[in-house]
């Protein structure tokens, strides 16, 4: 295969990627649920989302809403929806009800199951003993040869004759 050849099927591959990414985009934002949400009621299910999210060893930083919404943002949802699935993987018998979300009631039952998980001990716990494992490298210490292995120092007289 030329190098060419070879550029073109990366470039087709990242055009598939970035079509598939788009479709997820959104079917999420079609599954979205939607409604009357006040800020007020939104930053309280960024906020125990958050805590769920730090309570996994993941960073919990969802930026609070300025304004009333009529629909859950994608990458809230995408949140979401991983905290739930590690819900229902795990010993605590907690669902997120995510799609019964219509108002500022659904998002107050919403927060207080992310509060119950976060709470949860058994949770905490099942998500900590499956994390992946950090896959990125030790740098290895540079290793440095034995003192045997080391040759003398050349001594003064070596150079004093010349060499």
């Amino acid at each position: 295969m030329s190098v060419a050849e070879l550029a073109d099927m990366e470039t087709e591959m990242f055009n598939k990627a970035a079509q598939l990414d788009q479709t997820t985009e959104v079917a999420l934002g079609k599954a979205s649920p939607r409604g009357e949400f006040s800020a007020p009621a939104l930053n309280s299910v960024v906020a125990a989302m958050n805590g769920t999210l730090e309570a996994m060893g993941l960073p919990g930083d969802y930026e609070p809403f300025e304004s009333d919404d009529v629909a859950l943002p994608t990458d809230m949802l995408r949140r979401l929806n991983a905290i739930d699935a590690a819900a229902e993987d795990s010993p605590v018998d907690v669902r997120l009800p995510i799609a019964e979300v219509t108002d500022d009631r659904g998002l107050a039952q919403l927060e207080a199951a992310l509060m119950v998980l976060t709470k949860s001990a058994p949770f905490k716990s099942f998500v900590t003993q499956n994390a992946p494992e950090d896959e990125t490298p030790e740098p290895e210490a540079p290793v440095e040869p034995a003192p045997e292995d080391t040759p003398e120092a050349p001594t003064d007289d070596f150079f004093a004759a010349g060499f």
